[in-house]
Formats: C-alpha cells, structure tokens, sequence
C-alpha cells in the first residue's frame, strides 16, 4: 500500500523540481515581507508619518458669506469645499462602494481577492480589473497623486498605496474614509470633492443627488474629462449605467429601479450646470476688493498662524463673513443693468454714424499703448511700428454683449473701439450709522471691464 503512496524512483526523479518550486515560493514570499518592511521603514523613499496621516493636506477655497449667510463666491486654486459622512446621500456612498470597492465593508485595506485576480490578470495577458481598493486609491489621492510610467516606479508605488491603506484603515473608520475620498477626489471642470461636483453639474448638495445623479458622478472618477456628461452626454450614460449596474449586482438596487433608470429614453442625465468661475455670482467688484484686502490681512504678522506661518486664502479653507446683503446686492445689479442698457442705447445713437476715435485720436491712441496687448509686444522686444501691425490684424476672440459673451472675428485694436463705447455705471449701499457696505456694483461687467 505504501509502496503505491511513495515510490522512491519517483521520489529521487523529481525531488529536485519539487525542492526547487519551494525554495522558489519560499523565497518569493520572504523577498515581498523584506521588501514591505523595506518600504515601511522609508528605504525606497518616504512614507507619510502617523501626523501627515492625521492631517493630510488638501487644497480647501475660501468661502465668502453675505450678512444674510449667502454664499457670494469663493477664492481657490483648486475648488474644494469638504463635508461630513453625513451630509452625503446614501446614493453617492452606494454607488462608489458598488462600483469602485464592493468589499470596502470586509477588509482592512487591502482586498487580496481583487490582488490575486488582478495577478493571475497580468500573468495571463487577461485584464480582469483593476486590484486598488478605496482605501489605496485615497493613499495615491493625498500623497503622491500621479501614477509614474515606470514599471518599477509603479510597483514600488503600488506597494506604497497598500501599506499607507493599512494605515489609514488603522487610523479612521470606514466612514471617515469615505469621507476624505469624496473630498479629496478630482472631477472635471474645475470641480474638486463632492460638493463642488454636485453644486458644478447639478446645482445641489450631495445630501440631495438621486440615485442616477449620483451614478453620473462616481462614473466619471474613472476619467473625469472623457466621461463628462456636459461635453460628452452620450458616453456618460453609457458609464452612469455601468455604476448602476453594479448597484444591481451588489444589492443597492432592485431590478425594477435598475431597469428603469438605465433607460436613456425615459432617464436621459439632467444636467443643471453651473459654471466654476471666479467672474461668476453676484458681487464680483466687490468679492476682488475684498481679496486683496485678505490678502493684506494675511500678510500682516499679526495674523499669522499658531505656528507663524501664513495663512493662504487659496487653499487654507477659510470662511469670511461680510457686511453686505445679498437681496439687497441682487437689487442693486438689476438696476444698474436695466438703467445702463436704457443710457447705452442714447449714447450709441449719440454716435450714429459717426467715428469718435477720428474726432478723439490722441485718446485712442492713448489706449493702445496701455493695452495689455500692446505692453506685452513691447516686452518681447517689438518695435511700436511692428507692434500697431499686429494689433491691426484680425483673429478669434470673445467679446462683451448685454446678451451675454459672443464668439467673433476682430483685431485687438477694433476691439479697444469696441469695449470703450460701453458706458459704466457704480452703485454703493452703505448704512450710515454702521459704516456697513451693504451692496456694492463696480462696473457693468466684471470679466471684460
């Protein structure tokens, strides 16, 4: 009987393959603990400490308030307001857990399920998706953000992104995981974490998106610029379907929900755009008044923080709260659009037929040697004889209307001309007892003017 369990010939044949594979699956599991320990301990590069962990930096804009608790704009480099755990909609949480970690819930940072089949993927020529759990993924968010082409770089980052996700799933809650990554992900448009996402394409907080809102949104962390449902609708409902399947497939929604939300007939995407610009909103005039006036506020060392450094108003997430009204703000802007544009009409037929730069030259002349145009030519070196040539040759630009911005064809000094024969108009609201301004148009349009 044992004769036929262990035949010695056999044995002696093959022993050598069999020690060999050993030493080989020996070696292999030694060499990756030696070189997770090796990472661990910084020899292949830093790794954020326990404090970066606990305060991991993100570009948070400032927000500005009006005295009736009005959001009037913001100041940023990236635009990124944060929220709690719960302020999202269950629908956003679904939807990312579904689609990029489906058992976020049941490992601790690592999901060697998804590692093992990525693995046997790569070995087999074979895509089989992707292995980075949320946790990783936010690891690679918030310390070394860009993926490196390098193979071995690559690896060695990899590596970085699971021991960094251990310790993050060590230090925070599932929850608070959660959280970091909707706001600290990127989307497309000028639109950074989950409540400037929501506010840019469908004008509401994320306690609010629907289910196939929130389907859009985490469809485009895939590639935020190629599934962007405004420039491109059509490959945007084909991966808001893609998210809203996996929500079937994982329990977060009923066939019947499933069946009628990937319906493009019945469920097109709704979009309610709203566009990240600093020229947007009510008050400009006075939002850039108050920036630079922040900005000397935060230069003065009185104002410094705790640690003596300063504070940076394009990405330290402050909130300032001001004297103005913002019915009052929305007033003021209404009649000075509707009075100017009853004087822009007389003026303009003040001038019917008739050239006020060939009865004023010298004034026009005077404007093109300030331009920004002109200054610019000067700096490269042009002289003014070349410099007038090319400002007389037409191109593509955009210039104001009162219907809104319009697309033409004109030279930098027929658009001089053109922007000097609109009249301005100001208009200020102060209480005097207060000094308090309370409503304050500079001008008739701040992006051109």
């Amino acid at each position: 009987m044992v004769s036929y369990l262990f035949d010695k010939d056999i044995w002696y044949k093959w022993r050598k393959y069999v020690i060999g594979f050993w030493v080989l699956v020996i070696a292999g599991i030694l060499s990756l603990f030696f070189l997770f320990y090796g990472i661990s301990k910084g020899m292949l590069g830093e790794l954020p400490t326990f404090e970066d962990l606990e305060n991991p930096e993100t570009s948070i804009a400032t927000e500005l308030f009006s005295a009736d608790s009005v959001l009037l704009g913001k100041y940023y480099r990236q635009n990124r307001s944060p929220v709690l755990y719960d302020e999202l909609s269950p629908n956003i949480v679904n939807a990312l857990v579904a689609t990029e970690d489906a058992r976020f819930f049941k490992h601790s940072g690592i999901d060697f399920r998804s590692l093992m089949r990525a693995v046997s993927g790569a070995l087999t020529f074979n895509n089989k998706g992707g292995a980075s759990t949320l946790s990783q993924q936010l690891s690679k968010l918030l310390f070394h953000g860009v993926s490196t082409k390098n193979i071995v770089e690559r690896i060695i980052q990899k590596l970085k992104e699971q021991i960094i996700a251990v310790r993050l799933e060590n230090r925070y809650t599932k929850e608070e995981i959660l959280q970091m990554y909707l706001n600290t992900a990127e989307w497309s448009d000028n639109a950074f974490g989950i409540k400037s996402a929501s506010k840019t394409y469908f004008n509401k907080l994320p306690s609010e998106l629907d289910v196939e809102e929130a389907a859009v949104l985490v469809g485009m962390l895939q590639a935020p610029y190629k599934f962007n449902p405004r420039l491109f609708p059509e490959r945007s409902i084909g991966r808001r379907n893609t998210v809203l399947y996996q929500m079937n497939r994982y329990g977060y929604l009923d066939k019947e929900t499933y069946a009628l939300l990937k319906d493009t007939t019945n469920c097109p995407i709704k979009l309610d755009y709203k566009k990240n610009d600093h020229n947007e909103g009510i008050a400009p005039y006075f939002r850039e008044f108050l920036r630079l006036r922040l900005q000397e506020w935060a230069n003065n060392p009185e104002n410094f923080k705790p640690d003596g450094s300063k504070y940076d108003i394009y990405k330290d997430g402050l909130q300032v709260h001001t004297t103005l009204n913002a019915k009052m703000q929305t007033y003021a802007e209404e009649a000075v659009n509707v009075h100017i544009i009853s004087l822009q009409e007389q003026f303009f037929d003040h001038w019917k037929d008739r050239d006020p730069w060939k009865e004023f030259p010298d004034e026009l002349n005077r404007l093109i040697v300030q331009s920004s145009v002109y200054k610019q030519y000067k700096e490269e070196g042009f002289e003014k004889k070349e410099i007038l040539k090319m400002m007389k040759e037409p191109h593509q630009m955009e210039v104001f209307s009162y219907q809104g911005p319009k697309d033409t064809v004109m030279s930098s000094i027929d658009s001089l001309r053109y922007h000097r024969m609109f009249l301005q108009s100001g208009f200020i609201v102060v209480d005097p007892k207060t000094g308090y301004i309370k409503a304050w148009v500079g001008g008739t349009d701040f992006e051109h003017f």
